[in-house]
């Protein structure tokens, strides 16, 4: 079984396995609580057992997982956390959509109303280590 099959099996819900694999992307708790639009303390607590880990939240820990993999496989050198972080943010809020059930109401899911997407972050050259700001 290679790593991603390894991944791709394991029980996302048990804190310890959760954790290892938020370093094993070598994503802060910061930048991987803005990836799943949640609060830091939130995955704090999911990361030490005193919050559940839903199974939306593990799996889209596993998308996560195979979207660092394909970015990550076959370069010379491991890509740094933020830029692991970029592809992330930009792979992931462009497709939140369709990954994550909505939870509004039927009224505004039947609305024509276009819902906006979330454009990929551009470093701020005056804020080399800025988080991006979801849309």
């Amino acid at each position: 079984m290679n790593d991603l099959d390894a991944i791709l099996a394991e029980d996302l819900t048990k804190p310890e396995a959760f954790r290892e694999l938020r370093q094993k992307m070598d994503l802060t708790q910061h930048q991987l609580a803005k990836l799943l639009s949640i609060s830091i303390p939130t995955l704090s607590r999911m990361e030490l057992g005193k919050n559940r880990i839903h199974m939306r939240t593990a799996m889209a820990m596993k998308m996560l997982y195979v979207a660092y993999k394909r970015f990550t496989d076959g370069m010379p050198q491991k890509p740094s956390s933020n830029d692991v972080y970029k592809m992330l943010f930009g792979v992931f809020h462009m497709n939140t959509q369709s990954v994550i059930p909505s939870t509004a109401s039927s009224e505004s899911a039947s609305s024509n109303e276009q819902t906006p997407v979330a454009q990929p972050y551009e470093p701020d050259p005056d804020k080399e280590n800025a988080a991006p700001q979801p849309a």
